[in-house]
């Protein structure tokens, strides 16, 4: 059995307990402009950070309560079970954002102009060479379905 204890070092659930929180304030799902996807990240980090030091839960008789988990490997692994995690900053998160936008002057309906990072900037497809015309692939494309009813 392994049982995570607070060290000097991270152990790997809480690594993992971290990349949850980013999966649920960006998915992989979706493309995000990256201002955007930077913002997820720190609302992130926030939530992580105001819930990474819950009190564990202990039972009637003082005894530390654990969860049970079997891996993919096959082993099992024990885990203190946190109390469950409290939210009261959103509300004050959510006023700051509706104050920033209403006092905005400059607004929303400006051009954007992309920072020098950008990697949108890089090119609008990946591929070193600009693609062909779509009459060109079609006339090119073959396909291995007619090529197994020519040889029938």
């Amino acid at each position: 059995m392994y049982v995570c204890t607070r060290r000097i070092s991270i152990c790997t659930a809480e690594l993992e307990n971290f990349q949850n929180v980013v999966n649920a304030y960006a998915s992989k799902r979706h493309s995000y402009n990256p201002p955007s996807y930077r913002c997820r990240n720190r609302l992130a980090a926030l939530h992580h950070n105001h819930h990474i030091n819950r009190n564990v839960l202990v039972k009637k008789d003082g005894a530390t309560q654990f969860q049970e988990l079997q891996q993919k490997s096959g082993r099992w692994a024990v885990y203190p079970v946190k109390e469950k995690k409290k939210i009261p900053y959103i509300p004050s998160l959510q006023e700051k954002i509706l104050l920033s936008r209403v006092t905005d002057e400059v607004g929303m309906n400006q051009p954007v102009v992309l920072e020098v990072d950008d990697p949108r900037r890089l090119s609008s497809h990946l591929a070193p060479i600009p693609p062909p015309s779509t009459e060109q692939l079609v006339v090119e494309q073959k396909s291995r379905f007619l090529q197994q009813e020519r040889d029938n």
